[in-house]
Formats: structure tokens, C-alpha cells, sequence
């Protein structure tokens, strides 16, 4: 089998591709693409999720994200853990957990940031008891998140999307198993400091992925003639 891309973080079940989504496919084919990770942001958006892959190389991820914690409902919690414990069918078995993690310029109160970290943990715990990695989540709450991830003794891998730390933030999660997800953010011109962490770290502790469609990258686009302004 020749080598191509993967892309380990696609929000591929969003609305804004319902109405191209097999056509653009077939591009990111053309293109080398293999295949994909849909990473979960609720319940709801992964019951959709859940009919597009049929007959399709993406994959499932199932996780409560924290932007978006008001929406989740306790029921929420138990409909997740049985997704990973007992999936409808064999094809819709998660292959991660996530996308979950710690949001914290979002949560205002002490409150809001004691119901992020519960639910932070519990996903934790579940993706640690079940033997899956963990697609993660962090806005200004590395440490807060590594330091979690040890004191539950998590150590099943996965990803830290969207990493823009420190060398020794990054290192810290390539210690615990982890490796770091590098998107357009990466290809910025002002994003001198992350380039020059990545380039200290080893070259399998890094994942390429897209966040499409939430990781708009013009800069990039235009200088690769994939990008047309409407």
C-alpha cells in the first residue's frame, strides 16, 4: 500500500459541507488524502456524524467538547460511555475519545470551571478505562491538563489538537505519550515561537491535521493556489 495523508482531526460532519462534501472528498483524493478522524464536539453532532461513514475511510471520535458545556445534559454523559462500551454496530466503535478537554478563557466562574474540569475527568477516566486514546482539547489550561492526565494515571495515547505551547508543555505531553496535533496555525508567518518547539521535538511526536472547518489558513492557501475568494 503506497504512502498518503491522514488527517487526524476533520470536522467532516459539519453542516458547511452537506452540500459538497463527496465532491470535495474526491479532491482530498486526488490529492493523496487516505482517510480521516471525525472528532465529536456533542451528542447531537455525532448522531450525525454517525450516517456519513458508511462505505467511507473516516472514523469516529465521540466526545462532550467544552465550548460548548452548556448544551451537555447529563444523559449526554451516559450516551457517551455506552458509545464506548456497547456501540449500536462494529462500525460506529469510536476509534478515539474526544474531541473533550479544558476551555478555560470560556468559563467565567468558579462554577463554570469546576463543571469543565468534572466533565474533563470523566472523559478521561472513561477513555483510560477502556483502553482508548484521547483527542484533547486546551485553551490556556496545559498544565492544568497534563498534570490531570498524570494524577489518573492516563496512558493510552493520543493527540493534543491544535497545540500552540511551550517546548516544555509540548514535552511534558510527549512524556505522557502523547503527540501534538499541527494544523495551519503552524504555517502562520508570525508563528516563529511554535516552529522553532516543533522543530526541537521529534519528528513522530507530531500529527498533521486540518480542523477543517474551523482552521482557515488564506496565508497558506493563496501561496498553494488553493484558495479562490468568493
Amino acid at each position: 500500500m503506497s504512502a498518503c495523508w491522514f488527517d487526524s482531526h476533520c470536522h467532516f460532519d459539519f453542516p458547511v459541507f452537506d452540500p459538497e462534501r463527496l465532491s470535495i472528498w474526491a479532491h482530498c483524493q486526488q490529492l493523496n488524502l487516505g482517510g480521516l478522524i471525525i472528532p465529536g464536539v456533542s451528542r447531537q453532532q455525532s448522531r450525525l456524524a454517525q450516517a456519513l461513514i458508511v462505505d467511507q475511510p473516516w472514523f469516529l471520535a465521540y466526545g462532550l467538547h467544552p465550548y460548548f458545556l452548556e448544551q451537555h445534559q447529563p444523559e449526554d454523559w451516559h450516551w457517551l460511555e455506552n458509545q464506548m462500551i456497547a456501540p449500536s454496530e462494529p462500525a460506529l466503535q469510536p476509534v478515539a475519545v474526544g474531541e473533550f478537554g479544558l476551555h478555560l478563557t470560556k468559563a467565567t466562574t468558579a462554577t463554570e470551571r469546576t463543571h469543565q474540569q468534572s466533565l474533563f475527568e470523566y472523559q478521561v477516566t472513561l477513555a483510560r478505562d477502556c483502553h482508548l486514546p484521547v483527542i484533547l482539547h486546551g485553551v490556556g489550561a496545559h498544565d492544568l491538563i497534563a498534570s490531570t492526565l498524570k494524577r489518573l494515571k492516563y496512558q493510552s495515547g493520543g493527540v493534543v489538537h491544535a497545540f500552540s505551547g511551550s517546548y516544555q508543555q509540548a514535552k511534558r505531553y510527549l512524556d505522557l505519550g502523547l503527540r501534538l496535533g499541527i494544523g495551519a496555525t503552524f504555517f502562520h508567518p508570525g508563528a516563529h515561537k511554535l516552529r522553532r518547539t516543533i522543530a526541537a521535538l521529534p519528528r513522530d511526536g507530531v500529527l498533521i491535521e486540518t480542523d477543517a472547518p474551523d482552521m482557515a489558513a488564506p496565508f497558506w492557501n493563496r501561496q498553494h493556489g488553493l484558495y479562490s475568494p468568493q
